[in-house]
C-alpha cells in the first residue's frame, strides 16, 4: 500500500494498473453530481491549566491520533515559538503569536504581560505645541490548517483537508465583542456566510441579535479575567455552510485569548477548540446495476476511460452510494474509494489508448498492488492477466459483453484464487477483496497511417491505478 502521513489515512489496500503508456496528459473528470465532502477528522487544540502542561494541537481521523503539535515558548520569552507545525500554522497582525498562561493571544515585545491577548492597544504621543496625538493599532490573531503539499493534513489522493465548522474556546474580557473572517487558501468567504460575531458580556441579553451574532453571558467583571474558571470562557459554534481553512479573530471591543478546554476542569475534553475536516471526492457512484459510471479524458495515449459499478460481489451487503476519486497526479489516473472491511464492490473500467504509429509489441497492462513486493519487474509490476472462466458470471477470454449494460451474475464469491491475483489480500489467503483481470480487448489498427487504438475491458476489485507515462 502506498505510505502516506500518519494523520491522512486512506482504508484498505490499491490496485495499481500500469499500462506503459507512450505519453501523459492532464485527464479531467466527468461526473453527474460533481465534488463530494466527506469527514476526514477532528483537528483539537488542547489547553491545560495551573502548574500542568500539555498544550499543543492533534489530528484524530477517528481511529489513530497524531502526536501534537506542542506549543511552547523559548525560556524568559512569551513569543510562541514556533508559531506553525505539521497542523496549525498561526499568525498575526499587529505583533505575533504569543503563548502564556496556557492561552493563546498576540504580542509586541518578547515579554509583555498581556502577551496571550488579543488587544486593541492605544498609543498617546505628546507634542511639544497642540493637542497629543492618539493612534490605535487593533490586533489580529490567524488560525491556519496546514492543508499544504507537505502539511500533516494534506493526502497525495485527496488534496488539502478543509473545515466544514469549528467550535472556539475563547477566554474574554467582560463586554468584549470578536469578528471571525473565514478564507478558503486566503480568499475570503463571502460576508453574508464568512464572517461571524460573538459579543460577551456579564449583563442579560439584548431581545434581538443580528445574523451570525452570538451573544455569551459571562460570570465575571470588566476589571481582570479568571485565568483558571471558566467564568469568563465562551463556546464559540461557527458552521458558515461553505469550506474554509482559516480564520481571522479580530477584537472590536475588549480583548480575548484563544483556549482548548483547560479552564473547564473535568469536563476539558468537551470544551477544546475543534476544527471539523473533510477531505474531496470527485462524485458518487449511486447505483450497483452497471448504470453508474464516471468518464475520464485526456491526451497522449490514454484518450478516454470509463469505469462503471457493477453489482455488489456479496448480495447480501446494501447498495450504498460510493464516494470515489478519478483523478491524474503524478504520472497516475486513479480511482479509490474508502473500502471498509469485507468491501465487495465491483467495476468494469474500459481504458483506450491510442498511438500515432502501433507499437510491437504493444504494451501489456500491469497491476501494481503498492505492496512492496518486487513483482515481475522488479518494480511491483505484474502483468494483467485474462479473466479465469467462472470468475465473473462465466464471462470466458475475450468475450464481448456490452460494458455499460453488463451486470454479472452468478460471481464466484470470493473469487477463485488465481496466479493473476497478486494483492495483498491474495497473498495474506482472503482472495476476492482485491482483484484485477482482463475480460476484453478491441484493438483497431489504421491500414492508412499505422496508428493503432486499443481498448482494454478490465474487471476489478478494490482500488485501481492508471499510469499516464
Amino acid at each position: 500500500m502506498r505510505a502516506r502521513r500518519s494523520v491522512a489515512v486512506l482504508s484498505g489496500a490499491t490496485l495499481a494498473i500500469t499500462l506503459a503508456m507512450a505519453g501523459s496528459g492532464a485527464l479531467s473528470t466527468a461526473n453527474a453530481d460533481g465534488p463530494t465532502w466527506l469527514p476526514s477528522g477532528i483537528l483539537t487544540l488542547s489547553t491545560s491549566s495551573g502548574a500542568s502542561s500539555g498544550d499543543g494541537w492533534t489530528y484524530s481521523d477517528g481511529t489513530t491520533t497524531s502526536l501534537p503539535q506542542v506549543l511552547t515558548t523559548p525560556t524568559g520569552s512569551c513569543v510562541l515559538t514556533p508559531a506553525g507545525g505539521p497542523l496549525v500554522n498561526l499568525s498575526a497582525t499587529n505583533g505575533v503569536p504569543g503563548f502564556a498562561s496556557h492561552s493563546i493571544g498576540v504580542t509586541q515585545t518578547a515579554t509583555s504581560s498581556l502577551c496571550n491577548k488579543v488587544n486593541i492597544n492605544k498609543t498617546t504621543t505628546k507634542t511639544s505645541k497642540g493637542t497629543p496625538v492618539t493612534t490605535t493599532t487593533v490586533e489580529s490573531l490567524t488560525v491556519a490548517i496546514n492543508n499544504s503539499t507537505t502539511g500533516g493534513l494534506y493526502d497525495p489522493t485527496f488534496g488539502g483537508f478543509m473545515a466544514t465548522s469549528t467550535h472556539l474556546d475563547l477566554e474574554l474580557r467582560d463586554d468584549s465583542t470578536v469578528t471571525a473572517q473565514l478564507f478558503d487558501h486566503g480568499v475570503a468567504l463571502p460576508t453574508a456566510s464568512g464572517v461571524f460575531t460573538l459579543i460577551a458580556d456579564e449583563d442579560a441579553p439584548p431581545a434581538t441579535l443580528p445574523d451570525h451574532t452570538k451573544y455569551c453571558r459571562t460570570s465575571t467583571d470588566e476589571d481582570g479575567y479568571d485565568y483558571t474558571g471558566k467564568r469568563d470562557n465562551c463556546g464559540w459554534d461557527i458552521a458558515p455552510g461553505l469550506n474554509f481553512d482559516s480564520v481571522v479573530l479580530t477584537p472590536v471591543a475588549g480583548s480575548f485569548s484563544l483556549e482548548g478546554g483547560g479552564d473547564y476542569g473535568s469536563t476539558a475534553a468537551a470544551n477544546r477548540t475543534t476544527f471539523t475536516l473533510v477531505k474531496k471526492y470527485d462524485g458518487t457512484l449511486a447505483k450497483c446495476d452497471g448504470t453508474s459510471s464516471a468518464t475520464t479524458f485526456g491526451s497522449g495515449s490514454v484518450i478516454g476511460a470509463t469505469l462503471t459499478r457493477l453489482a455488489n460481489n456479496d448480495p447480501t451487503q446494501a447498495c450504498a452510494p460510493l464516494p470515489y476519486t478519478l483523478a491524474t497526479s503524478g504520472g497516475y489516473t486513479t480511482f479509490h474509494k474508502p473500502q471498509p472491511t469485507g468491501d465487495t464492490s465491483q467495476f468494469a473500467i474500459a481504458v483506450t489508448r491510442h498511438w500515432a504509429l502501433a507499437p510491437n509489441p504493444v504494451p501489456a497492462a500491469q497491476v501494481n498492488w503498492e505492496d512492496g513486493l518486487p513483482g515481475d519487474d522488479g518494480l511491483g509490476n505484474h502483468t494483467l492477466q485474462w479473466c479465469v472462466l467462472g470468475a465473473i458470471g462465466g464471462v470466458a477470454a475475450n468475450t464481448d459483453p456490452n460494458l455499460t449494460a453488463y451486470v454479472p451474475t452468478n460471481i464466484a464469491s470470493p473469487l477463485p484464487p488465481a496466479a493473476t491475483d497478486q494483492s495483498p489480500d491474495a497473498l495474506a489467503g482472503k482472495p476476492g477483496l482485491q482483484y484485477a483481470c482482463i475480460y476484453k480487448q478491441s484493438p483497431v489498427f489504421n491500414l492508412g497511417d499505422g496508428s493503432l487504438t486499443q481498448t482494454d475491458y478490465i474487471y476489478f476489485t478494490g482500488d485501481i491505478k492508471f499510469p499516464t507515462a
